[in-house]
């Protein structure tokens, strides 16, 4: 969803880092990157809440 779209829709806010590096946002259910480089730490951020909530 686009920035604009989201502020349209009423969302609190939009999290976003620099082009093309890693950013990884890890919210309730949801753990998302923002593009492929954030592949490996979105993948580790799913394993952490994973073992987490297994305890």
């Amino acid at each position: 969803m686009a920035a604009g779209e989201a502020a349209a829709s009423g969302r609190r806010r939009v999290l976003s880092g620099p082009a093309w590096n890693s950013y990884v946002v890890v919210d309730g259910n949801l753990v998302t990157g923002q593009n492929p480089a954030s592949g490996r730490a979105a993948a580790e951020a799913f394993l952490k809440e994973l073992a987490h909530r297994a305890r």
